[in-house]
């Protein structure tokens, strides 16, 4: 077995303990403070030395070896994820009609392509933008379907009263924060942070954003429900499976690990 960080050991004369330091390799020591604390004896003492990223541990030996065995099954490389977006646009008895009406659909790995397909032979359904990244499993990544629109800013400094209107450029539309992290039984957690912003008839923008996390299987699909298209009730944004909506954008998340 090939370990991936060095250890220093030193005997201690009291209670047959000894003093090992682990110097990790790949993740930041403190975020393995607890696995370790929870591998310790009750006499076994536990330290973090940011500085040089290293653990200290004071312990009896046979507790020191599972650390080290542990150690080397969490101190990896941190792997790459590609996230792959489809933006998609269709009526509300579409989507119904494929069994997408909640946003807590998950679409096992390998049966996109079938869904995608009765897009493209729907009626008056489109699938408006596909994008794809590649990033490092707990680095986040960010999409856009978005215009640049034109708002007025109006500024009133007091007591002199003085009003200043101006014109600032902001992009509009569907945005969504991505934040894979690849767990040790190859299964991803998915933190996913939508938003959406409108435009109201007065010029005011409007925006809503919802959080969530979904641990799905690598190569699953995850869709997330997005906002309505038509006029009257975009107010609402992100809303899932309202009734009245007449049309709405879905986004088709895929997230595959990259070996």
């Amino acid at each position: 077995m090939i370990m991936l960080f060095l250890a220093v050991t030193v005997y201690c004369q009291t209670q047959n303990t000894e003093l090992k330091i682990f110097k990790v390799r790949h993740v930041r020591a403190e975020y393995l403070y607890e696995i370790m604390n929870s591998l310790k004896s009750n006499e076994g003492k536990i330290s973090v030395d940011p500085n040089t990223n290293s653990i200290i541990v004071t312990d009896y030996p046979d507790n020191l070896q599972n650390m080290a065995i542990v150690l080397d099954s969490v101190d990896m490389p941190p792997r790459q994820v590609e996230i792959k977006v489809i933006v998609t646009e269709a009526s509300e008895e579409f989507f119904n009609s494929i069994g997408i009406n909640s946003a807590e659909v998950i679409i096992p790995s390998g049966r996109l392509r079938g869904v995608m397909d009765l897009f493209k032979r729907g009626n008056n359904t489109l699938i408006r933008s596909e994008m794809k990244v590649v990033t490092l499993s707990s680095n986040p990544a960010r999409f856009q379907v978005s215009t640049d629109e034109l708002f007025s800013k109006t500024t009133v400094i007091y007591p002199e009263v003085i009003v200043v209107n101006s014109v600032e450029k902001r992009p509009v539309g569907e945005f969504l924060e991505v934040l894979p992290i690849v767990n040790s039984d190859g299964t991803i957690l998915v933190t996913l942070s939508p938003s959406v912003s409108n435009i109201r008839r007065r010029g005011a923008i409007t925006e809503r954003t919802i959080f969530t996390q979904v641990s799905v299987n690598n190569g699953d699909t995850i869709v997330i429900g997005g906002a309505d298209t038509s006029s009257e009730s975009t107010e609402e944004g992100l809303a899932v499976a309202r009734t009245g909506q007449k049309r709405r954008t879905v986004m088709f998340l895929t997230a595959t690990v990259i070996e």
